[in-house]
C-alpha cells in the first residue's frame, strides 16, 4: 500500500501491537483541508418502471426525528436535532454535533403520486418509494410515516 506522503515504510505491524502506518502530523494537516461541510442531506433518486426510489444518507440519526411531507409536488425531508438531550458537557476539543436542523426538497415529477410514499430508516439511510401514476396527480399536503 503505497500513499505518496502519508505512508511510513519504516514501521511494521506484528501481531499484539499497533503501529500507525500514517504520521498523525501529516495525517492532521491532510484532514484540515478537506471539504467536509455538509450543509445538506446527500441522495440518489432511481426511476423504475412503476415508481421511483429516492436513498438519503442520514447516519446516526433517530428515526423519531426524521420529518417527511409532501407538499403539493414538493417533498420535503429534514432532520431536526433536539439539543437539550443530557449529555457529556466536557471539555471537548473539537465539537461538531451541534447542527440543530437540515432540510431537502425535491419537486416531484408530474407522474409521482404523492398519496402513496413509503418510508423506511434503516442503517443509516432513508428510503422512499414513491408510486407513479398513469393519470394526473392531484397536489396535496401529506405528512409521511416513516418505519
Amino acid at each position: 500500500m503505497e500513499n505518496s506522503f502519508l505512508y511510513n515504510t519504516s514501521r511494521s505491524v506484528y501481531p499484539g501491537e499497533y503501529v500507525p502506518l500514517f504520521k498523525e502530523s501529516d495525517l492532521n494537516e491532510k484532514i484540515k483541508h478537506l471539504p467536509i461541510k455538509i450543509d445538506t442531506l446527500p441522495m440518489n433518486i432511481t426511476e423504475l418502471p412503476d415508481s421511483y426510489h429516492i436513498e438519503v444518507a442520514a447516519p446516526g440519526v433517530k428515526r423519531k426525528n426524521l420529518l417527511v411531507n409532501s407538499y403539493g409536488d414538493i417533498l420535503s425531508i429534514s432532520v431536526i436535532h433536539d439539543n437539550r438531550e443530557p449529555g457529556n458537557q466536557g471539555n471537548f476539543q473539537l465539537h461538531e454535533f451541534n447542527f440543530v436542523s437540515i432540510n431537502r426538497k425535491i419537486k416531484l415529477p408530474d407522474n409521482a403520486d404523492p398519496l402513496f410514499i413509503n418510508s423506511e430508516y434503516k442503517e443509516g439511510t432513508l428510503h422512499l418509494h414513491i408510486s407513479k401514476s398513469n393519470h394526473p396527480v392531484k397536489n396535496i399536503n401529506t405528512s409521511i410515516a416513516t418505519y
